[in-house]
């Protein structure tokens, strides 16, 4: 059975080629929080990276990581969301 702070060093590295070190550095940078939303996760939070130039732009946690990639990390798709969200509040 493989060591999980050695899978997950391997993982990182392999996937976003940084070390857990940086990984903490950044985690720290951002306050413990997602860059997103500003919630603290009981979990891991996720690295968000660029997926045409791998750019790390920061952790998030789940619910931000998911909203995004079902979003296909679209701008308009997003933005057409937050006009619903709007147009059907309850004022």
């Amino acid at each position: 059975m493989q060591d999980p702070e050695y899978t997950r060093a391997y993982n990182l590295n392999k996937k976003y080629k940084i070390t857990p070190l940086q990984y903490r550095q950044i985690f720290l940078a951002q306050d413990r929080v997602c860059k997103v939303c500003g919630k603290s996760s009981k979990g891991t939070l996720h690295v968000d990276h660029d997926h045409v130039t791998g750019k790390i732009r920061g952790l998030l946690c789940s619910k931000c990581n998911t909203m995004l990639g079902l979003s296909d990390e679209s701008i308009e798709t997003l933005n057409k969301a937050i006009q619903y969200i709007k147009e059907n509040m309850d004022e």
